[in-house]
């Protein structure tokens, strides 16, 4: 019966070393590159013209693009804005779905 209890505890301790051999692991390990979601670049874009860009990194671009949004939109007063808004907002989806792939592609290479 001694005997079984001495097993039951050295069992009980090598499981307690293991799991704190994978924590230490665990703790130890880097996270990967964080990789940019495509799609959640898209629908920022969808709701707002520019945060698909700043989603991506890409600051300059979403800033530049949120002023012509605005100068779009004050082109409405002179019925231009609505031929340059639709086409801006669609192009401003288009192209952070598509920089988001590419910064992908990039850190891809980079990691190899």
């Amino acid at each position: 019966m001694e005997n079984n209890q001495q097993t039951m505890n050295d069992q009980q301790t090598m499981n307690d070393q293991q799991n704190m051999n994978d924590q230490q692991t665990m703790d130890n390990q880097q996270p990967s590159k964080f990789y940019k979601n495509p799609s959640m670049a898209t629908i920022l874009s969808f709701l707002f013209m520019g945060l698909g860009q700043f989603y991506n990194g890409q600051v300059g671009k979403g800033v530049l693009f949120i002023i012509l949004y605005v100068v779009s939109i004050a082109l409405m007063t002179i019925v231009v804005g609505f031929i340059t808004t639709p086409i801006l907002w669609i192009w401003g989806m288009i192209d952070a779905h598509k920089s988001a792939k590419k910064i992908n592609m990039e850190m891809a290479r980079q990691e190899q």
